[in-house]
């Protein structure tokens, strides 16, 4: 099968209906100071599901508990550094939780909050799409 090289969660907390999204600091290689999905690089020796929940348990300090990661993906990314698998989680609510690294912040933000808000690119094309009933898409710069 074609794993994933990233896999990200859409994070959206069950009560409050928010998004929860990682604010990057200034000073990051990838996304500077940009909001992105929490998630990152699956290790070779994972599952998909396995590396989203070590993930979201050392960026955020979010268990998901068994069962609760999807097993397939809400939404593939094709990108040039390989396929980012997008899964819906539920998430936390605001205040429950915070950035377990230093200069990282957790952002809740509404759906129509997503349209104004620093995205980063490969995040902005996946929401856009998303947002508009697809599950693929892709982005042709790294």
């Amino acid at each position: 099968t074609n794993l994933p090289t990233f896999c990200c969660a859409i994070l959206v907390a069950p009560q409050s209906g928010l998004f929860a999204l990682e604010l990057r600091p200034d000073t990051d290689r990838d996304a500077p100071s940009r909001l992105t999905c929490f998630g990152g690089s699956r290790e070779s020796d994972e599952t998909p599901s396995e590396c989203l929940q070590r993930e979201l348990i050392e960026e955020l300090g979010f268990p998901t508990g068994s069962g609760a990661v999807p097993i397939s993906p809400e939404f593939i990314l094709t990108t040039p550094r390989g396929p980012a698998w997008f899964f819906l989680v539920d998430g936390p609510e605001p205040g429950t939780v915070q950035a377990r690294e230093a200069g990282y912040e957790v952002v809740w933000l509404n759906r129509s909050d997503l349209d104004k808000a620093p995205l980063a690119d490969w995040h902005r094309v996946m929401f856009n799409a998303w947002l508009e009933g697809n599950s693929h898409a892709a982005v042709v710069s790294a």
